[in-house]
């Protein structure tokens, strides 16, 4: 894309789809080159105007096809904008230095239905304490009449 290659090494004779099919099942995008990141700033919604504003601060709106003009570090932004981490360096640079936050990355959920997630929270959150009770144990309690 642009001139900067999508899979970096050998994919072993397979195709882009094939490739980013088993980086995706594999959770390893190590193979991906820039040619990735400017593949995800070909989206759409990357040409509207608002979006360039409040993501590159561009004034003048840029035509995907003339995205190959645009530096890595527009890319970049795009990239970092698409995955959230723009918001959430937001959020996170108007917290004070003792806030206590804990970053998740849900799609880990996926691979074991949230079971290392609930561990750190609780661990975090409650000290490892299990009779801290939560709002669904409260509610499913017989309640006097």
């Amino acid at each position: 894309i642009h001139g900067a290659r999508v899979l970096e090494g050998d994919a072993n004779g397979a195709s882009w789809r094939v490739a980013w099919r088993a980086a995706k099942r594999d959770r390893d995008l190590s193979a991906l080159g820039r040619g990735a990141l400017r593949l995800c700033a070909l989206h759409p919604f990357c040409a509207w105007p608002d979006a360039q504003e409040a993501v590159l601060g561009r004034t003048e709106t840029l035509p995907l096809e003339r995205f190959g003009e645009l530096d890595d570090d527009a890319v970049e932004k795009i990239f970092d904008w698409r995955l959230g981490w723009t918001a959430l360096d937001a959020h996170l640079a108007v917290l004070g230095d003792e806030t206590d936050v804990i970053v998740a990355d849900f799609s880990a959920c996926q691979m074991d239905g949230g079971a290392a997630l609930a561990a750190r929270v609780s661990e975090r959150a409650f000290a490892g304490r299990d009779d801290a009770g939560t709002r669904a144990r409260d509610d499913a309690a017989p309640r006097p009449e």
